[in-house]
């Protein structure tokens, strides 16, 4: 028998995906629209089924196995009957040291095990599987066999195409890749900034028919395949009526076929909190004070996908838009905030610099630049800061003194730098230890000196194996690491006498607290682990 749905949603309480409180919640909603539970739980939760069935397999002390991107043994494939294959009973998918482990969505069923052990004269182990990832085996194994799921995946690009999009704002993907291959096509989800493979061996036709399908939503030309295109489109959650993606799209013509990209982002309100953000509480306490001034500029830099937006937007929720006239200008405007006006740029008719003169006639108190690019948007940006505006934008550089030069490197007056800079802050984004999983260690000699503490000392790394609310990763979320400059006096006037990087440097190398740093305190705090923030800080 297939496993219970009650046994599921008990496992996902004791593997901490959800309170029985919210369980609750969730059964009223499922009553009230004529929903199955497990359905409400995934939407409202924003966690896939297969986070459950792992919960399940953890708390049973038996294997899991993702079936989308499993490498499954052929020969064992076909020598499995396909009634077993195509319903979950017994899916085999590999064999090591003489004992095959065979994936299966009813693990309570008595004969199984003797039954696969006959039939491959071997030892079996079993393992629970999903029965999302088993759609996608039998998409790419077995296309012509029926789907014991939601729909027949292989037969179907638009229910399929909207099932990858569900399924990546259920893993909390931000970008989905669709990617061809010399063997056909692969789908992966970007999560917590790094690549996950989701669906291995699509056909090259399905993989197609899913670019197309994407090309008609984004209102792209589908005949055109041998030029880049751009497009976006709106996709809701089924589930979620309350909240609304959007989604950008890229196609770009590639060895194999079409490349598509999808971006997910959010366009809805979020109560973004500073406390949120991974500031320690000095550094917090900088940036509140930056805010409070009533002009200026406060800059944030680093590279793309560091968090420099998602900082902004807390910052401006920290303001009183109901007494303070806050207008932004966005590439794209990716939440919406209600009591701000934002202004969106398309490159042509309106620009940074163009929408940015614009908004200053508008009585603005507060103004968010998405993006400070070329000399003009910064020069309208300095002179807004000068006459009683506080600006808000962001920055490409690697760390918060390289904004100061950037400024100046692009034509800016030093003078006018050193008086409009209220706050440079340069940020980074680590993955954050599962909570759930994470093991703890000793600190080995190398790497105490690194941390400066003695070899012995406590800290933690990512579980192998993960957990149920990981997906099997150890990582979970993700964290900033922050570098606050404050513009004190003395730094003001060697900006405006026009003093060279490594003058800065050595002014502020006693008060500057760096990202590796901020990183070594979240290491030792079990925030994150030592790779991630060496990696983030090279």
């Amino acid at each position: 028998m297939p496993v219970a749905a009650e046994e599921l949603l008990t496992a996902g309480i004791q593997a901490g995906l959800f309170t029985a409180e919210q369980l609750q919640q969730w059964r009223r909603q499922a009553q009230l629209k004529r929903r199955r539970v497990l359905e409400v739980v995934c939407a409202q939760g924003r966690l896939p089924l297969a986070a459950l069935y792992r919960a399940l397999a953890q708390q049973r002390q038996m294997p899991f196995v993702d079936l989308g991107t499993a490498e499954v043994d052929s020969g064992l494939w076909a020598r499995t009957p396909v009634g077993l294959r195509s319903t979950g009973r017994a899916v085999p998918v590999r064999q090591n040291n003489g004992t095959v482990l065979v994936a299966t969505l009813e693990p309570d069923d008595p004969s199984l095990p003797g039954r696969m052990a006959q039939l491959f004269a071997a030892q079996v182990e079993l393992a629970l599987c999903d029965p999302d990832s088993l759609q996608r085996l039998l998409a790419r194994m077995a296309p012509e066999a029926p789907s014991p799921g939601l729909s027949a995946p292989g037969l179907d690009a638009v229910e399929l195409m909207d099932e990858v999009i569900h399924q990546a704002f259920l893993h909390r993907a931000s970008d989905v890749h669709l990617e061809p291959t010399a063997q056909g096509y692969q789908i992966r989800f970007r999560i917590d900034g790094r690549l996950r493979l989701f669906w291995s061996d699509l056909s090259s036709s399905l993989g197609a028919a899913l670019a197309s399908r994407v090309k008609v939503l984004a209102g792209l030309d589908i005949a055109q395949q041998r030029a880049p295109q751009d497009g976006r489109f709106s996709f809701q959650p089924p589930g979620r009526s309350e909240l609304t993606l959007d989604i950008r799209v890229a196609t770009i013509p590639t060895r194999w076929g079409e490349r598509v990209t999808l971006r997910l982002l959010g366009c809805e309100t979020v109560e973004l909190k500073l406390e949120a953000l991974g500031l320690d509480p000095e550094d917090l306490s900088l940036f509140r004070r930056a805010l409070g001034c009533p002009h200026g500029m406060i800059l944030l830099t680093g590279p793309t996908g560091s968090g420099k937006t998602t900082t902004l937007y807390a910052a401006m929720n920290e303001l009183d838009r109901q007494a303070r006239n806050i207008l932004t200008v966005e590439d794209p405007i990716e939440y919406l905030l209600p009591g701000v006006s934002q202004v969106q740029v398309d490159g042509q008719l309106v620009t940074f610099a163009s929408a940015l003169r614009s908004l200053l006639r508008h009585d603005p108190d507060v103004i968010m630049v998405g993006e400070i690019r070329d000399l003009e948007t910064a020069d309208v940006a300095i002179k807004a800061a000068m006459t009683g505006h506080l600006i808000l934008s962001t920055l490409h550089t690697n760390s918060a003194l390289g904004a100061i030069s950037r400024l100046v490197d692009i034509g800016c007056a030093a003078y006018l730098v050193a008086s409009t800079l209220q706050l440079v802050m340069a940020q980074r984004l680590v993955r954050k230890l599962c909570p759930g999983c994470r093991k703890p260690r000793s600190v080995e000699a190398g790497e105490a000196e690194l941390l400066g503490v003695e070899p012995g000392t406590q800290v933690f790394d990512a579980s192998e194996s993960g957990c149920a609310r990981c997906l099997g990763t150890g990582y979970f979320g993700r964290t900033g690491l922050f570098e606050p400059l404050e513009m004190t006096s003395s730094l003001r006037r060697l900006v405006a006498q026009g003093a060279d990087q490594t003058t800065l440097e050595q002014h502020t190398q006693s008060k500057l607290k760096t990202l590796r740093q901020d990183g070594v305190r979240k290491v030792l705090r079990g925030i994150t682990t030592l790779s991630e923030v060496l990696q983030a800080t090279v």
